[in-house]
């Protein structure tokens, strides 16, 4: 089944509301599995590629999860319903 790892279930159908969770020590919400999250960076195997990390409500596995995780895909004239972006205000 799509989204469930190991039975645990967030009790959202899909995207969690930004701040469902406790923060991280850094003060940082939601690092892992709403949304896959655009990053700047290259894809180190693909070039085309851009890197994606943080899973989503729509993977299954844990290692998806890890921030270590570089999952890699072209940007150009894709719009999938499970990919996203951070906003970072810098005080």
């Amino acid at each position: 089944m799509l989204g469930v790892i190991g039975g645990f279930r967030d009790g959202h159908v899909f995207t969690a509301p930004v701040g469902s969770y406790v923060a991280n020590g850094l003060g940082v919400h939601d690092l892992g599995g709403n949304v896959w999250e655009w990053c700047e960076d290259k894809h180190p195997v693909v070039s085309v590629a851009r890197v994606l990390r943080g899973g989503s409500w729509d993977v299954d596995g844990r290692e998806y999860l890890a921030s270590s995780f570089r999952y890699g895909f072209s940007p150009a004239g894709h719009r999938p319903y499970d990919y996203g972006f951070r906003c970072v205000l810098e005080q």
